[in-house]
């Protein structure tokens, strides 16, 4: 599901959430299901307002990276600040609250007294960061103990005490996965925690574990270099460049041609081709990408919406003989694997040794960054529209949505927007298919899921802004974080209701799973009035 956050490059992955502006909650068969489950429906809790942050002292830096999640996003921006955007379902931004949802950055995120972070990580429903001491903290939804903390309690903020990683050691690198996370530590070892139920976790059993745990070591050689969890499955890249998989091979994620599980990394290596090696991996929920010592890319797995990059939907279950094919002349330098949870909008996105980013596979929310919500000619790697002049140091890409740190210090994201987690400011039910910049500003704070539409039948316009903040003796309202931010907990009025929508569901609809109906009426619509033009141009 993600590439590991290492320093200051980040890469995370995911899944992300359903209706618009809304916090989510499921009636599931499994108590560990997030709101964003295998297979269930879906229903909405009353609206209510969002945390609102006046910035200080920040609100001039600039962002250094960021990590995709499944409902939301998160950024380190280069003062070692950590703010995030989205769903805020389970606390996931971070900020000490749970519920509603933000469609602007909200932080920074109280990391500990002088503390600041190097790297960070976005999972299906959680993030982890590791700081600039090496220590790891971690928040959000924790039902299989991914946050590491030895139980499954949820935390809404990074919690005092970071993950215990074993006396006197530190992270060099995280990854956030589904359920579960791994970390390489200061010696190379990596270590795994959270949901196991397939072996992911690399510890020779299929236990979920709440606290970090060995991986096996047996076959990890001199240690790793990169590690990247999915849903259900985990890849390595051994610092002598070999690949190495285990897991759930269903789907043919593992890469060895077979669908054999395995809870320990196996003896054999992924075999890349003649000469070749790894340098980094990512992977997502039937898929993995490798980027290969010549910098060249290859995925494989699954391939229903063309996200293994060959223009075709053959799935793969060893990696491709041929490289991707990126343009002439033209390498990865990351990569990003993103996808839902039944892969049907599964897709990718590569930095490129040009600063460009391509991304391919899936588009019904404009995930590929085209400006489109077709897919591109041929089912082939599509440039991102990034803007006139403007390079990226590095991407991350969640179910339907991507993000790419600029040159410069900006952030651009697109894709599915219905909790905000594009960050620009608005949320929408149809989604982002052009690059929109980040809306880091003094006031952030973002539209809030604390108004709503009254647009008429058939429409939901967009949430209104909160209400304005209480003063500071109106009844507890108002309390204070150390330091110079001030974040205050607005139970204002809704704002004023948005414009007609799209029409995506009419007054009485119930609110179920995502299934693009919004997109399809709208492709539809498109054709027909296409059929049209040309039956009467022919006439």
């Amino acid at each position: 599901m993600s590439l590991d956050a290492r320093d200051d490059v980040t890469r995370g992955v995911p899944w992300a959430s359903r209706p618009q502006g809304s916090v989510l909650a499921v009636g599931l068969p499994n108590s560990r299901d997030s709101p964003i489950t295998r297979g269930t429906s879906l229903r909405v809790r009353p609206r209510r307002a969002v945390l609102a942050v006046l910035f200080s002292a920040a609100s001039g830096a600039n962002a250094a990276s960021v990590a995709c999640g499944q409902i939301h996003t998160c950024a380190i921006r280069d003062d070692g600040t950590v703010w995030c955007w989205g769903n805020n379902w389970n606390g996931l931004l971070g900020m000490g609250s749970a519920g509603g949802s933000s469609a602007a950055p909200v932080g920074p995120l109280d990391l500990g007294s002088g503390r600041t972070a190097k790297a960070i990580c976005g999972g299906s429903t959680h993030s982890c960061a590791i700081l600039d001491d090496g220590t790891v903290k971690c928040w959000g939804y924790n039902n299989a103990g991914q946050l590491g903390y030895g139980d499954t309690t949820t935390r809404d903020a990074p919690p005092a005490t970071p993950v215990d990683l074993g006396t006197g050691r530190t992270a060099k690198a995280v990854s956030c996965g589904f359920y579960s996370t791994c970390a390489i530590l200061d010696d190379d070892s990596l270590k795994c925690w959270g949901e196991n139920n397939n072996g992911q976790l690399g510890v020779g059993d299929t236990t979920d574990k709440t606290s970090p745990t060995a991986v096996v070591a047996t076959n990890l050689g001199a240690g790793v270099k990169s590690v990247a969890t999915g849903s259900d499955h985990t890849c390595a890249v051994l610092n002598d460049g070999s690949l190495k998989c285990w897991g759930l091979a269903m789907g043919v994620s593992l890469g060895y041609g077979d669908v054999s599980n395995r809870n320990t990394p196996p003896a054999e290596n992924v075999n890349l081709g003649a000469g070749l090696t790894a340098k980094s991996v990512s992977a997502a929920y039937r898929h993995t990408c490798v980027i290969l010592n010549d910098d060249t890319l290859k995925c494989y797995g699954q391939n229903f919406a063309s996200e293994l990059g060959y223009g075709d939907t053959t799935a793969r279950s060893i990696p491709d003989a041929n490289a991707i094919d990126l343009g002439s002349g033209k390498t990865a330098t990351s990569v990003s694997t993103g996808t839902d949870s039944d892969s049907s909008n599964a897709f990718s996105c590569a930095v490129l040794n040009d600063g460009s980013v391509k991304c391919f596979g899936a588009n019904s929310k404009g995930q590929l960054g085209t400006g489109s919500y077709m897919p591109p000619p041929g089912n082939l790697p599509a440039t991102v529209d990034l803007g006139t002049g403007r390079t990226a140091t590095s991407v991350c890409s969640g179910e339907r949505h991507s993000c790419a740190a600029l040159d410069g210090g900006t952030i651009k994201c697109w894709g599915r927007n219905n909790n905000g987690e594009v960050g620009n400011g608005s949320p929408s039910s149809f989604g982002v298919a052009t690059p929109a910049e980040v809306a880091f500003s003094s006031s952030s704070g973002g539209s809030s899921s604390g108004g709503s539409s009254s647009g008429g039948s058939g429409a939901s316009g967009p949430p209104g802004p909160p209400g304005p903040p209480g003063s500071s003796s109106s009844s507890g309202n108002v309390t204070s974080s150390s330091g110079n931010v001030t974040y205050i907990y607005v139970a204002g009025p809704p704002g004023p209701g948005g414009p007609p929508g799209p029409g995506y569901l009419n007054s009485n609809a119930n609110v179920t799973a995502d299934t693009d109906t919004g997109a399809m009426t709208h492709a539809n619509t498109l054709a027909i009035f296409a059929f049209s033009t040309l039956v009467s141009l022919l006439m």
